[in-house]
């Protein structure tokens, strides 16, 4: 499951990142708009999470995966969080419908999965020391 995760919060941070810039990017006027500061913030995230399980794949130690597991639960409830940091105050505005909902939905998808696969994780190790605590 460990290794499943990484790879599933890499793809779904590929896909987010590509989304952002593409079919679901926020505004843009005149002006700098405030989303667009969300977005680059969302952007680097994205970039943090899919970086951080790449070394987890070249990197062995299991302590480091715990370390990525969580460190990608908090960086999905970021990305749930990156509206505070500037959107636009018309609903009808891109960035309102399709940018947030989409790093929304890649939040709880990334926080969810490496959640799991903590939890799996921190499962398996307590079981593992009750079977040997009576072996």
């Amino acid at each position: 499951m460990k290794q499943y995760s990484k790879l599933i919060t890499a793809l779904i941070s590929v896909v987010s990142f590509i989304l952002i810039h593409t079919a679901c990017k926020p505004c843009h006027g005149m002006m700098a708009m405030p989303c667009e500061r969300s977005t680059g913030i969302a952007g680097i995230v994205l970039a943090v999470i899919l970086l951080s399980d790449i070394l987890s794949f070249l990197v062995k130690q299991e302590k480091f995966r715990q370390i990525t597991s969580v460190t990608n639960v908090l960086f999905g409830v970021l990305l749930l969080l990156t509206p505070i940091f500037g959107q636009c105050q018309i609903a009808s505005m891109a960035c309102r419908l399709r940018t947030f909902p989409t790093l929304n939905v890649s939040g709880l998808l990334i926080a969810g999965v490496s959640l799991a696969a903590l939890i799996s994780v921190l499962v398996k190790r307590q079981t593992g020391r009750k079977t040997h605590a009576h072996a």
